[in-house]
């Protein structure tokens, strides 16, 4: 899929977002071994960012107050591999 000019893919570094939908704070969970620093960005429509958070942990807490309703795009982006994976997100 194709969303503002980014291919959503799927590799190695995987990830869940919960909720999703979320109309508060979103859970982002990756299932990875090894403790690598992660960046999470969110994207809006357009392909401007919104967000990033840097996290060293398995599991990352996102406050998602200052987006807008709408559709947004998480990728995450494994800093020691390059590896980046993407996924849809609704804020409600």
């Amino acid at each position: 899929l194709s969303f503002a000019g980014i291919s959503e893919t799927e590799n190695s570094t995987e990830f869940v977002v919960m909720p999703n939908p979320s109309s508060g704070n979103i859970t982002v969970s990756f299932s990875y071994s090894q403790q690598d620093l992660i960046v999470i960005s969110i994207f809006d429509m357009t392909g401007k960012k919104q967000t990033e958070i840097t996290t060293e942990n398995n599991t990352q807490s996102v406050s998602c107050n200052n987006l807008s309703k709408g559709i947004y795009l998480i990728e995450t982006k494994n800093s020691r591999t390059g590896e980046r994976s993407r996924k849809r997100f609704i804020r409600l």
